[in-house]
């Protein structure tokens, strides 16, 4: 009891260190709320994931610029500093607002607060402050591989889905400041990995705006993204070989929109991996927990993503039942242990957890936990995602043990307990998870990012994930 009342104070400082007070009595209030949709039947409902992007906006709009082009959340700094950190807290929830706008949902929403907000209007002002060079809020520019890439990305996507209410409140000289501040981003080197589609959105994005063709850089980053492809919808993500949950929130999640942007496209090789994917894929999920593997672990919520897509392009393989089924068992199981909490995706797991934070992870980082809620959004109220009647997971209706050779993984599951197990074959060595020397730990709450553990052993070459005791449970 002890140690969970030291946790619980230790992610309310964490939510606190943002620089400003946060409303505690509000959203205290909200998340009884939240709790409350997630604890029963109601949590596989559209009534739920509108109120909670109702909740979501109002956390949001509780940290956003003046000007609107940046979020300022409370939390643990990354090592790109707080200016990306905050600008990460606007392009990373632009998406989620711009397809509850491209599903026809209405422009003006209410925040729990009893506030109207414009939607339109607020990307707007955050796309218009962030892309001029004379405005205070400007993005700026880099010279190298630079996290406004993904962020330009997500902007990109924001202001495609937004595209019937956004674009044509645009002036012809607006357009143009938006499009070079993105065509600048698109031309700038990559880490190479899932970052290559970062430019490839970008420049599909561009192409439809001003009619441009996909040029040669944009071809080459989508051949170096295929060549990650290991066989059966399973990418590495880059060189050292990782295979783990970034092929659910990045590439198949950066893919659906791909393959939305441009349908002509390797649509065959596309739909195939997705398919395929997304058939082994549904037997790592169950409402008992998740087999954990890899990094950037606060980007949990997203992993029904590619579901999601499956089902919209797919749903012979994957229904909306099945995929919405799986939505709600993952929201369930992590939300009321604190995923979310005061409006605000959590840095950890759980709950906040500064030792499972990457380098790179800041306050708004875990907002890509959202990619789940942006898929869901997409598909309009009349949708057969909404409607159709629930199906079980693979885990609910019987044991199985499933091989996977393009990545050799076998996933064991057990119906029993809702246990999954993912058992790796290869090149493997154990490795202890290292947590951030104690004399390290409050440096984030005062301004500073302590160094964090890489832990690539524990993260990738165990021989065993469990859900049932994820791979940081046991720390030195």
């Amino acid at each position: 009891m002890r140690g969970h009342r030291l946790k619980k104070l230790l992610q309310d400082v964490v939510i606190r260190s943002g620089g400003q007070p946060l409303r505690l009595g509000a959203w205290r209030r909200h998340d009884r709320e939240l709790h409350r949709f997630f604890s029963g039947d109601a949590a596989a409902d559209e009534a739920t994931y509108v109120w909670v992007f109702r909740y979501l906006l109002t956390g949001f709009l509780e940290w956003r610029s003046p000007d609107g082009s940046r979020a300022a959340y409370p939390g643990l700094l990354s090592n790109h500093g707080s200016d990306i950190d905050a600008i990460e807290g606007f392009s990373r929830f632009a998406p989620v607002i711009g397809s509850w706008l491209a599903a026809g949902r209405s422009p003006s929403v209410e925040t729990l607060d009893g506030k109207p907000i414009d939607l339109p209007k607020l990307l707007l002002e955050g796309f218009l402050a962030g892309t001029d060079p004379t405005a205070q809020g400007y993005w700026g520019l880099a010279s190298g591989p630079d996290q406004r890439i993904c962020e330009a990305a997500d902007i990109a996507l924001a202001l495609w889905l937004s595209r019937v209410s956004v674009w044509p409140l645009l002036g012809e000289a607006q357009r143009d400041m938006i499009a070079n501040w993105l065509r600048a981003m698109a031309a700038l080197d990559v880490y190479d990995n899932n970052w290559h589609l970062f430019p490839v959105i970008i420049l599909l994005v561009l192409r439809l705006f001003h009619a441009e063709d996909l040029p040669s850089g944009g071809r080459d980053h989508y051949a170096r993204l295929r060549s990650f492809h290991l066989g059966a919808g399973w990418y590495a993500d880059g060189k050292r070989q990782k295979v783990d949950y970034y092929n659910a929130w990045g590439f198949h999640y950066g893919l659906f929109w791909v393959r939305e942007l441009a349908p002509v496209l390797d649509p065959e090789f596309l739909d195939d991996g997705l398919r395929q994917f997304a058939q082994s894929y549904a037997f790592l999920i169950s409402p008992a927990g998740l087999p954990m593997i890899g990094r950037s672990i606060p980007y949990r919520l997203a992993i029904p993503a590619p579901l999601i897509a499956a089902q919209h392009r797919h749903p012979e393989t994957i229904s909306p039942g099945l995929a919405r089924r799986a939505m709600a068992a993952v929201w369930t199981q992590l939300v009321p242990r604190g995923a979310i909490r005061a409006g605000i995706v959590t840095q950890g797991y759980e709950g906040s957890d500064p030792d499972l934070l990457d380098p790179y992870s800041g306050p708004a980082s875990p907002l890509w936990s959202l990619r789940s809620l942006a898929l869901a959004l997409y598909e309009p109220s009349a949708a057969a995602f909404w409607t159709a009647p629930l199906e079980p997971l693979p885990i609910e209706k019987a044991d199985y043990d499933l091989d996977i050779p393009a990545i050799a993984w076998r996933v064991e599951g057990r119906r029993a307990s809702g246990k999954i197990i993912i058992r790796r074959q290869g090149d493997l060595e154990e490795g202890k998870f290292k947590a951030i020397p104690p004399r390290n730990r409050w440096l984030g709450l005062i301004g500073r990012s302590p160094k964090r553990a890489l832990n690539y052993k524990a993260r990738y070459l165990r021989v065993e994930y469990s859900s049932a005791r994820p791979f940081w449970r046991d720390r030195v």
